[in-house]
């Protein structure tokens, strides 16, 4: 099944050595004596041609069974002592041909045996076989190391298939040989590390720890009928005997016939016979410490709590008659187990369910270390615990989790009331900002809607006032219009030199007809006649001052008009003239003078364009 090529082994020297070689052919010996043994032991039981094509010869002569399994043991002892003896040189060990005899012995399992009526006698030496092979494996991963992790896969189900195969085993040599699989895997998990195939087979893994870690019970005993009856009838017989043989000479050892037979354990036997269980629970235990330090949560759940329910019932009831948690060593390695069950990481994706089963677990662990710190008989035991409850309390912030004080259940969809009553809580607060918010925008519409219709009624005021200043102006100019102008016939030339030159304002009469000379801020004239002030001071301010027009207007109404049969023709001539310049003036007047428009109406216009752009969109 394996190469039966050699592998390198042993110390740093180089070259070929007459020792070595002697070694090696000892070696080689032992192999084959055990495949010699083991041919004529499993006689017609093997079914793996592979293992048995290379070993068909069985041991020469007449050889029982019994003489078999101790020449195999004797071999199986030897080749151990070589691989523990140090060596001055490299040796070629056999590797191949040593995992087939392993293999080969721990194919064959106790129900394989047990099958064949014709195997009584092997099926009681069965167990001798399989521990000398799993210690001789123990010693193999020992030596070799990291050359056994591509077989390491292969060895693990032998384990496992041993494991299961001793469950079946009435004999008291089946603790031992499930202590001795145990080591084997430990020092698979020590020398080869932790990895998925490990993981895979948890469960069967889980399961046969169980079955070393649980305290067992002992029924209770129940004497029956038969028993009883028999009994009777044999001191009966006793009594018939003794009464006929009243005349003759008692030996003396017949007077310990009627004395009752009382089997008294000692304290060393009770520890004797619990012994080899011990075994089996240390090794469990040890192995279980090291698949909870590399396993998550999902996977050693089962395990967790039956090593709990384990420290709880010993700390409830104390350990049972031939127990093995009798010893402090294996109570010691309970509590180790204990802690190491706080350390048990949570997967990445687990739900709320388990983080608070781990809570509570770990919980646990640590009251059964703190109970056990103080109440336990040993001084080991309570100096661990005390040790393992300081670095749990340095470091179970690392590893315990947050969690809420109630949590809903992920199996049930419905959601928990508290959880409702707060989202109604949050959506009510909710509505009542958004309310809020809508009253406070609806009041802001309102007041820019009342702002808005009050500046517009203050525009429709200013214009209905612009509207009546100008009616007013109009009528000052038709009342102008229809007086009498004044017109003084001065000379042209006299009123030249009586004007002055530096007044902003000055009258020069043209043609008889007065007018008014202004002066703008610029410095240029601005020719303004009387007639048309009134028009003059309409575009400029919003309330017209016709001062000046009613006052030309009240000399002209209080000076003597001259009479129509006064006037010669020579005067209606000069009135005529004075008419066409008159109208030449006005419209020269009209074409310097630009109306200018109401910077208040303006600033009105503006400021309502700007609230109307300003307007806020409404919800």
């Amino acid at each position: 099944m394996f190469p039966a090529g050699p592998t390198l082994w042993g110390g740093q020297g180089r070259g070929k050595n007459k020792k070595t070689e002697e070694w090696t052919n000892n070696f080689n010996s032992s192999v084959e004596l055990i495949n010699h043994s083991l041919s004529t032991l499993y006689n017609g039981i093997e079914t793996d041609e592979d293992l048995t094509k290379d070993s068909d010869e069985q041991m020469e002569g007449d050889v029982t069974l019994q003489g078999a399994c101790e020449t195999l043991v004797h071999n199986c002892q030897k080749i151990g002592g070589m691989m523990r003896e140090p060596t001055n040189g490299m040796v070629r060990l056999p590797l191949g041909k040593l995992l087939n005899v392993v293999a080969r012995c721990l194919k064959v399992s106790h129900a394989d045996v047990e099958s064949v009526p014709s195997m009584t006698e092997l099926k009681e030496l069965l167990p001798v076989i399989y521990q000398s092979v799993l210690a001789l494996l123990a010693q193999l991963i020992i030596c070799c190391k990291t050359s056994l992790l591509p077989k390491s896969r292969f060895l693990i189900d032998l384990c496992l298939q041993t494991l299961s195969s001793t469950t079946q085993m009435k004999s008291s040599m089946k603790w031992q040989v499930r202590a001795s699989a145990l080591r084997v895997m430990t020092l698979l998990v020590q020398t080869l590390g932790w990895g998925k195939y490990w993981t895979s087979q948890s469960k069967l893994i889980t399961k046969e720890l169980i079955t070393d870690i649980k305290i067992h019970k002992d029924p209770v005993k129940q004497v029956s009928l038969a028993s009883t009856t028999s009994s009777d009838l044999n001191k009966q017989e006793a009594a018939l005997g003794r009464r006929k043989k009243e005349k003759k000479k008692r030996n003396k050892a017949e007077s310990y016939n009627d004395l009752a037979v009382e089997n008294k354990e000692t304290e060393d036997s009770k520890d004797d016979s619990s012994a080899p269980e011990a075994v089996s629970t240390l090794s469990a235990l040890e192995f279980s410490r090291l698949a909870l330090e590399n396993l998550e949560f999902a996977f050693a759940e089962n395990l967790m709590w039956v090593i709990l329910d384990t420290a709880a019932t010993l700390q409830r009831e104390g350990p049972p008659v031939k127990s093995p948690y009798l010893r402090s060593a294996c109570r010691k390695q309970l509590y180790l187990v204990v802690f190491a069950c706080t350390t048990v990481r949570l997967d990445s994706g687990c739900g709320r369910k388990d983080t608070i089963t781990q809570y509570q677990m770990v919980n646990a662990a640590m009251n059964f270390l703190n109970d056990a710190m103080q109440t336990d008989a040993t001084a080991e035991v309570q100096k661990t615990c005390r040790q393992m409850l300081t670095i749990l309390r340095l470091t179970c912030h690392l590893n315990r989790p947050i969690v809420r004080r109630i949590l809903p259940d992920d199996s049930n969809e419905a959601k928990d009331v508290m959880e409702m009553e707060r989202e109604s809580l949050q959506l009510s607060e909710e509505n009542e900002q958004l309310r809020k918010r809508l009253m406070d925008s609806e009041m802001e519409n309102q007041q820019q809607n009342r702002l808005i219709t009050s500046l517009r009624l203050e525009i429709d005021d200013l214009k209905k006032r612009s509207a009546n200043s100008t009616n007013t102006t109009k009528d000052g100019e038709h009342s102008i219009g229809n007086c009498t102008l004044q017109v003084t016939e001065t000379d042209q030339a006299s009123d030249e030199d009586n004007s002055d030159p530096e007044e902003t304002r000055k009258d020069e009469r043209v043609n008889g007809l007065t007018v008014e000379m202004m002066r703008d801020p610029a410095g240029e004239p601005t020719v303004v006649d009387s007639s048309r002030a009134g028009e003059k001071n309409e575009g400029t301010d919003a309330e017209p001052k016709p001062k000046r027009a009613k006052l030309k207007a009240e000399n002209s109404l209080s000076s003597p008009s001259p009479r129509k049969d006064e006037q010669t023709p020579k005067r209606r001539k000069n009135k005529k003239n004075l008419d066409e310049s008159t109208g030449k003036k006005k419209r020269k007047t009209e074409e310097l003078t630009v109306p200018k428009e109401d910077p208040e109406s303006e600033a009105i216009q503006a400021m309502i364009s700007d609230f109307v752009d300003a307007e806020p969109d409404i919800f």
